[in-house]
């Protein structure tokens, strides 16, 4: 599957270089090019969020069948709790449906 930049829903870059970022795609994807991860969101049953440094937060995942949470990304902790937000409501609606 080739993705284009119309498929991206959520793209969070947290210091302008485009190295450490992730980005939740309209196909149900996320990406963390800081990992080079590749999620799929149907897989994901939780999404957390831990304190990092200063001004970090991280944003964690956990996919179905482990009990471990990975490492999705990295946001500054006010403007990262919105793609946080809209990863969990993903999740949960895949988990309802």
């Amino acid at each position: 599957m080739t993705s284009t930049v119309n498929d991206l829903l959520v793209f969070y870059d947290i210091d302008g270089s485009g190295e450490e970022s992730m980005a939740i795609t309209r196909s149900n994807h996320l990406v963390n090019n800081n990992t080079s991860t590749l999620y799929d969101i149907v897989d994901l049953i939780e999404v957390s969020l831990k304190e990092g440094f200063f001004f970090w937060i991280e944003i964690l995942v956990r996919r179905r069948g482990t009990r471990q949470f990975e490492l999705a990304g990295y946001a500054e902790k006010a403007p990262g709790r919105a793609p946080a937000d809209i990863l969990k409501n993903l999740v949960g609606e895949n988990r309802a449906g």
